[in-house]
Formats: structure tokens, C-alpha cells, sequence
């Protein structure tokens, strides 16, 4: 189905926090002990204004954007599982 799958760059969680999708830059990967320190690391980036683009246990469980998008749409920011 090739580029017909990414129909979005940005899905929103249940309480409005917009999560980027379709990462086309190079990618650095930090290793954290919890979910809480990596959305610490993705607030400090965001505090120094630079753009951060997350991956997502939804962004594993399916490779469709749509089906990313309704599944975190449905969880409260604090709910999302970043890896």
C-alpha cells in the first residue's frame, strides 16, 4: 500500500497533546529506565525549542497511520507507552 499508509504527521491523545508521526530526519535514540524519564527527556527538548518526534508502542502494534491515530486518541497522554 506503500505512502497510502502515512496519511498524517500528527496524532492527538484523548487530552489534546499532539504526538509527531513519520520521522524523515536522522534519528538519536536515548535509553531510559521508565516512560516517565523519556517523556522528562521529550519535555526538556521541547522546553529548548527543538522539534522532537517520538515513537510509540501504537506506532509497533500497526504500520497504518489511521489505526495509530484512533488508538491514541483514546488514551490520555500519561497512557502513551514511549519507547
Amino acid at each position: 500500500m506503500g505512502k497510502s499508509l502515512f496519511l498524517q504527521d500528527v496524532v492527538t491523545t484523548k487530552d489534546d497533546v499532539d504526538i509527531k508521526l513519520n520521522i524523515q530526519h536522522a534519528i538519536m535514540i536515548k535509553e531510559v529506565e521508565s516512560n516517565q524519564k523519556t517523556g522528562e527527556l521529550i519535555q526538556k527538548a521541547q522546553d529548548s525549542e527543538l522539534e522532537v518526534a517520538t515513537f510509540t508502542s501504537e506506532m509497533i502494534s500497526t504500520t497504518d497511520d489511521s489505526k495509530v491515530s484512533a488508538e491514541t486518541a483514546n488514551k490520555m497522554h500519561e497512557e502513551i507507552d514511549y519507547l
